[in-house]
């Protein structure tokens, strides 16, 4: 016959740590349900914990949802480019255009996307400009001309302060028969035409502080032309960005003023 084994809580005193006090083994048993059901009940969130925590899982789900859609590519740019990658930014859809030999003298613009779909750029502040123009239903702040203007200053800008980095084919230019220009010579002519921009660029004022009453300006800081150009090509801010940094105030005619200025120093460095 199995003998089954049992056993019993022992019933002589065991001293309690905590309060310093003497309990039997009946005493033991129930001082083990109290403290489970203590800890159980620490462990229950109340209801509002319970709805603040839903909220914020929503907001985080949110947040995933908006960078993932800040980084996804347009359907038109087809399957062969990454379709969501935040760290790219957003971008802008176009069609490449080439000019072909259009009889024996004339050229044409043809549009030549590789297998039929279009390329993409990084949005820039350009971009920006024109689509809050569009959507007051206004005219562009800038023409096409002034536009590719300033994105060229930026993409030279970059190019010259890339040409230093090891292993870096920025200046791999196809050239004749030879198929690439010496680094040298290439970095000089580039070198050449940034420093054109610069001199087009000059060292005036877009908006001078004698010429605006103070309930306007809100400041005494002057924009020079260089501070304007390159915070708007290069640091990719829009004009009341500019206004906020130099602590204008972000009136109407002061962004109209600021307007008229970058367009004239960029038609200056077109003539380059």
């Amino acid at each position: 016959m199995n003998m089954a084994t049992f056993f019993i809580l022992p019933t002589f005193p065991i001293k309690n740590e905590r309060n310093n006090m003497l309990i039997t083994g009946d005493q033991t048993t129930q001082h083990i349900e109290l403290r489970d059901a203590a800890m159980a009940q620490k462990q229950e969130k109340p209801a509002d914990q319970l709805i603040g925590q839903a909220k914020c899982d929503q907001l985080e789900l949110g947040s995933i949802r908006d960078v993932k859609a800040y980084g996804t590519a347009p359907d038109i740019c087809g399957l062969d480019v990454v379709k969501v990658a935040p760290a790219r930014g957003p971008v802008v859809p176009f069609v490449p255009t080439v000019l072909l030999p259009d009889g024996e003298d004339g050229y044409k613009a043809v549009e030549l996307g590789f297998r039929g779909r279009s390329a993409m750029r990084q949005k820039d502040v350009f971009d920006k400009m024109v689509d809050q123009s569009a959507k007051h239903k206004g005219q562009p702040p800038f023409n096409r001309n002034q536009i590719g203007c300033a994105r060229d200053y930026r993409s030279l800008t970059e190019k010259c302060m890339a040409a230093g980095i090891k292993c870096s084919n920025v200046f791999q230019v196809g050239s004749g028969q030879q198929g690439r220009v010496d680094f040298m010579d290439a970095y000089i002519r580039d070198s050449d035409r940034l420093k054109r921009f610069h001199r087009a660029i000059g060292q005036g004022t877009s908006l001078v502080v004698r010429r605006v009453r103070p309930s306007v300006r809100g400041s005494n800081h002057i924009i020079t032309d260089w501070a304007l150009v390159n915070l708007v090509c290069l640091g990719d801010m829009d004009l009341s960005a500019v206004l906020a940094r130099f602590k204008w105030s972000i009136a109407g005619k002061n962004r109209k003023s600021l307007q008229g200025a970058l367009c004239g120093i960029l038609d200056r460095m077109m003539m380059c």
